[in-house]
């Protein structure tokens, strides 16, 4: 069975960035939290998670993205959510998170 969420991760100066494909739900949100994890465990503070190619998330996706968020900033970095558009939008619309996360179009 083919999994339901892909991250290929690309690193750079402080930063790294994670490229999504598929679905964050309550059964794949985990996987993200773990990249997200070890990005920061590896010395990132600025962490760029690309939605281009994602197709749905949930609240559970959100909030590994707003935990993420707070951790981060706490430490003088900050999380980029790239091309947020589509599904994924209108969840951060409906929460009001678009007010709270760095949205970069």
């Amino acid at each position: 069975m083919r999994p339901l969420l892909r991250i290929d991760r690309a690193e750079g100066p402080g930063e790294t960035v994670l490229v999504l494909g598929g679905e964050i739900d309550l059964s794949s949100a985990h996987l993200l939290a773990e990249a997200i994890d070890a990005a920061i465990d590896a010395g990132a503070r600025r962490v760029v998670v690309d939605f281009s190619a994602v197709t749905f998330v949930n609240s559970t996706g959100l909030g590994v993205m707003v935990g993420a968020t707070k951790r981060l900033r706490a430490m003088g970095g900050d999380l980029v959510a790239r091309a947020f558009r589509g599904m994924p939008a209108a969840a951060l619309a409906i929460t009001g998170l678009e007010e709270f996360l760095t949205i970069e179009r």
